[in-house]
């Protein structure tokens, strides 16, 4: 696959963040580089598939994953409002759509079309209100924002070949996979994942992190559904 000397950059500085955390990531980024586009595509099609397949519905989950959907439920009608007011899509990810009770938090990724304060505001008060009812079922959770728009604007800066900060870039890839793997708790999905993989197709290095960090989530996934992982 060819890349933009933009995206060559980035690619090296991220190899040299990952060297210092995870040489095996390192390794999986520079094979999935060494593929085609049409390969890659492949990887990230094959990981969703195998997401799919690992996943567990809210109906069929232990009793302990079932009661933090009832907290989680709980906290978006309660908040209903503001969720409607900005536009907010939730996005469910990580052990709670997994049925992972042994490392139950909660993870929540926030999707809207654009950057807003109000919203970067909103956030820590929610934190804190499920911390505290998480406490009947988990450990604390994590709540993050992707506005498209910015993710819009580092591929576009990419295909011009302008640099970009990497801080937000890896962020915003990493939450672009969740797009792609997670589970909304109201509204539809459908139209952003259809946005990501648009933006992917046209951003190679995009498509790249894609099968990367959802490749990698099969794998975790894998290794705590057999136990081998608290």
């Amino acid at each position: 696959m060819e890349f933009s000397v933009a995206q060559q950059e980035y690619i090296r500085g991220l190899k040299e963040e990952l060297k210092e955390q995870d040489h095996v990531s390192v390794a999986n980024f520079e094979r999935i580089l060494s593929l085609t586009a049409d390969q890659i595509k492949l990887e990230v099609e094959k990981s969703l598939s195998r997401l799919n397949e690992l996943k567990v519905s809210e109906n069929h989950a232990s009793k302990k994953t079932r009661l933090a959907w009832v907290i989680l439920r709980n906290f978006f009608e309660k908040n209903a409002s503001a969720f409607e007011s900005e536009d907010i899509l939730p996005v469910m990810y990580g052990s709670i759509i997994f049925d992972d009770p042994r490392n139950l938090d909660f993870d929540i990724l926030l999707v809207t079309e654009r950057h807003g304060d109000e919203i970067e505001k909103m956030i820590d008060p929610w934190r804190e209100v499920l911390n505290r009812e998480w406490k009947k079922v988990g450990s604390e959770g994590h709540i993050s924002h992707l506005p498209m728009d910015r993710l819009r604007m580092h591929c576009e800066a990419f295909q011009k070949g302008w640099k970009e900060n990497s801080f937000y870039v890896d962020m915003d890839f990493g939450q672009a996979a969740i797009v792609m793997s997670g589970e909304p708790i109201n509204g539809k999905i459908e139209e952003y994942r259809e946005q990501v993989w648009k933006l992917a197709s046209e951003t190679p290095v995009l498509m790249g992190a894609l099968a990367m960090n959802l490749g990698e989530t099969v794998i975790e996934r894998e290794i705590r559904r057999a136990g081998l992982r608290d």
